[in-house]
């Protein structure tokens, strides 16, 4: 079997048929003449398909190793140094493709405006350095073995500036969708690569309400090219190398979704962001936890159990009494008693249904203007044809308001492993009248696609939330959160305490390193208080520590929800951070999250007496026994 050769590997990213010049989803700069640019022949015009072209082959040949910044004092084997001078090149580079205008240089009526643009020294780096490994080095294998001593490939270090020009090209793009005339290549990327991601309000207005899935017209069954927020510290890998974009997996792995801000959307600054942590549901009944279809009486002794949520029946069965919605509303203006604005609302994993999500949602776009985002679990998600598909799912609403109306964008993702219930929990959690402590129950949710999202909540921060067993589990996301690097990482959970000794702060500590995430994780009441009132845990008090954050200080932050409280309020600040890439360039522009103070926040017993239902058995019991 022959080797993959360059060649090949750009022709896989880019069949021919699809990166003729003048398609609608990829283009390649014409010759340096004007003329017309032949497939392969030419640089792509977009810097995310350079960079697709180039981190693909530095991946797969594993250069990325190899790379230091200057020359050691003994020999290394295929030691490629990328020099300040080099980044200074690359740089220039970059600066020029970056201010590159179609309308203007590139134009059939004026071909020597083009001619002139492209003979420049800068511009014409790029040219060289893509025909140096395609035309010159098309031929090479990509990856060959290492020897114990020699130099490494020859088109491994124009490669490497390939990348980095790329992605110096595409710095501070991404995070807020451009609106109008396009003017740059920036605005006819994310027009190109969202043509059918477009919505239209009712005067007519373009909104953009779909995620970007690439920013790159590579062949998604290979690759996905996205923006991206931190650089790791720590770790030699590929994702080291690059600042602003990263290369994810087919998307028959895993896919990537990026919501940036929408049109007219002003994005808020990157100063203070306070957090209503709402740890609902704050009771669970034995009963909603049912044996599910496919129960197993023989054989490897398991089965699968249904989650059924008693916590929202009241409300289903009595929709004129106060509800979750009207106890969110009523803690966000307690919370604000403390602070400027509440600006997020998080509820845990399985607390909401698809139609208690929408009353909520569309409460806070009516009745509360400052709040930018809304994390949530949800037990149902509507498909494309309409209907309710079951399961367990986390959606994050973002909320903006332009010309004095509100607009609402949703991304919705089901979780990627089912939880298993073991002998242990069964009885930890009191569950042995429904579920036999002797057999191994398993969630009854389809594992269908496996998807990460990421949205911009800020003007430099990413925000990605997960439920539960995704934050531990190494594959698929986990590849993607480290690839993309996002600022905040909430993770949903329906958990026991939020102990900084147990498995949700060992995972936390490992993405607050690499990439450098912030990681919230979130659980509901219910647990804790079924624990508590059937005394199954000995010496368990009423602290409920709910939630834990970690950030880069290396402390883990517990949090807790007392009985007496319904949320907490959690107060963080921004910390500017400095990412530092593998061949030596530097990103100062990074931000961290960091905590500042957490609240219990608590309704006065004259109002909480309206909430009994939504609360349920467990709470009122505990707090009539305190």
């Amino acid at each position: 079997m022959s080797d993959l050769t360059l060649r090949r590997a750009l022709e896989s990213l880019f069949p021919c048929e699809e990166c003729a010049a003048g398609s609608s989803a990829y283009f390649a700069f014409p010759k340096r003449n004007g003329e017309a640019a032949e497939p392969y022949v030419t640089p792509p015009a977009y810097p995310p398909d350079i960079f697709a072209a180039a981190a693909y082959l530095i991946e797969l040949s594993g250069a990325y190793h190899h790379i230091r910044t200057r020359p050691r004092a003994r020999a290394s084997v295929r030691e490629v140094v990328f020099s300040a001078e080099d980044i200074q090149r690359c740089r220039e580079t970059a600066e020029a493709i970056r201010g590159f205008t179609p309308r203007e240089h590139w134009s059939a009526d004026d071909p020597t405006k083009f001619a002139a643009w492209s003979s420049s020294t800068a511009v014409g780096r790029l040219y060289d350095l893509w025909e140096t490994v395609f035309a010159t080095h098309g031929t090479a294998a990509v990856f060959t073995p290492s020897p114990s001593h020699g130099m490494p490939p020859a088109w491994w270090h124009p490669t490497i500036q390939l990348l980095v020009i790329a992605d110096e090209a595409f710095c501070d793009v991404g995070y807020e969708m451009p609106g109008g005339e396009p003017k740059s290549w920036p605005d006819l990327c994310f027009g190109i690569q969202a043509a059918d991601a477009t919505g239209y309000d009712n005067d007519g207005k373009r909104l953009w309400r779909k995620p970007l899935k690439s920013l790159s017209a590579a062949s998604p069954d290979l690759v996905a090219v996205l923006p991206k927020a931190r650089t790791a510290a720590v770790g030699c890998t590929l994702r080291s190398l690059s600042s602003n974009l990263a290369l994810l997996p087919g998307r028959g792995i895993a896919r990537g979704n990026w919501t940036p801000h929408v049109l007219e959307r002003t994005p808020s600054a990157d100063r203070h962001m306070n957090l209503l942590l709402v740890p609902f549901p704050f009771s669970v009944a034995a009963t909603d936890f049912r044996h599910g279809e496919g129960f197993n009486v023989d054989g490897n002794r398991s089965g699968y159990f249904d989650l059924h949520q008693s916590w929202l029946r009241a409300e289903r069965e009595h929709p004129e009494e106060p509800t979750i919605t009207g106890l969110v509303h009523e803690l966000v203006e307690r919370a604000k008693r403390d602070c400027d604005e509440i600006h997020g609302i998080v509820l845990p994993e399985m607390a909401l249904d698809h139609a208690h999500q929408e009353a909520l949602a569309s409460h806070i776009r009516e009745k509360l203007p400052g709040i930018e985002f809304l994390v949530t679990g949800l037990s149902q998600a509507r498909g494309h044809d309409g209907s309710l598909r079951q399961g367990n799912f986390v959606a994050v609403n973002l909320f903006c308001h332009a010309d004095g109306r509100a607009q609402r964008i949703l991304t919705r993702r089901e979780k990627h492993h089912r939880w298993r219930l073991d002998d242990q929990q069964v009885r930890a959690y009191g569950l042995e009248g429904v579920l036999s402590p002797s057999y191994s129950w398993w969630e009854n949710i389809d594992l269908l696609s496996r998807r990460v999202d990421f949205a911009v909540v800020r003007r430099k921060t990413v925000l990605s939330a997960m439920i539960c067993e995704d934050l531990a589990r190494v594959d698929p996301c986990q590849e993607l959160l480290r690839a993309v690097g996002p600022n905040i990482v909430i993770a949903l959970l329906m958990d026991a305490p939020q102990l900084r000794t147990r498995w949700p702060a060992r995972y936390a500590t490992v993405l607050a390193e690499d990439p450098g995430s912030s990681v919230l994780t979130l659980t509901s009441r219910a647990l804790m208080s079924r624990q508590h009132r059937l005394a199954l845990q000995p010496g368990a008090d009423d602290k409920r520590i709910v939630a834990l954050w970690r950030d880069d200080t290396g402390v883990p932050q517990e949090i807790a929800c007392p009985i007496h409280a319904q949320a907490i309020r959690l107060s963080l600040f921004s910390s500017p951070a400095t990412d530092s890439t593998l061949d030596g360039r530097e990103n100062r522009s990074a931000v961290t999250w960091r905590h500042a103070s957490h609240q219990a926040i608590a309704l006065p017993p004259e109002r909480l007496a309206n909430y009994s239902d939504v609360l349920g058995i467990d709470d009122r019991a505990l707090r009539e026994r305190t």
